[in-house]
């Protein structure tokens, strides 16, 4: 649950990102060809990216495991009750 809570928000964070004033500067800009180099406004992106698939590939492990135990669960012929009840 709270992984897919974090999901959403930075689903929902990822377009919302802009940069303002010293945000846009460039970071690691090198000498000749090699270009100015990224705005930090662009690494923010590429982090909160990084972070949504991180976060996807720990929800595919989890349901993973849950399908699994809920198949031997179901499988299994013993029978589980339970007592509820206080006196």
């Amino acid at each position: 649950g709270k992984l897919q809570v974090h999901l959403a928000q930075l689903k929902y964070l990822l377009p919302r990102l802009v940069g303002q004033g010293i945000m846009l500067s460039r970071q690691a800009g090198g000498i000749g060809s090699r270009g100015p180099g990224e705005s930090q406004l662009e690494l923010n992106r590429r982090s909160v990216r990084n972070q949504i698939t991180d976060i996807e590939r720990q929800l595919k492990v989890v349901e993973k495991n849950r399908a699994t135990v809920r198949e031997k669960r179901l499988e299994s012929s013993t029978f589980k009750i339970g007592l509820v009840g206080y006196t």
